[in-house]
């Protein structure tokens, strides 16, 4: 655990994240049929309610 604690704050350190910020990973297809609608939703709420939760989106794909 303490290998994964360091690497969350040498990588928040690399983005210029404050220690205490959310990190969101979602990995997956880009397309309305993986929920990534669903996941924009998600964001916008999210970014109204905590300015410190960033999200990190991992994939490829485009629209159906």
């Amino acid at each position: 655990m303490k290998k994964n604690v360091l690497s969350r704050e040498r990588i928040k350190k690399e983005w210029g994240l404050q220690k205490d910020s959310k990190v969101i990973l979602f990995i997956g297809g880009f397309s309305v049929g993986k929920g990534i609608d669903t996941i924009f939703k998600i964001i916008e709420k999210s970014n109204t309610l905590d300015k410190n939760v960033h999200f990190l989106l991992v994939g490829s794909g485009g629209e159906e």
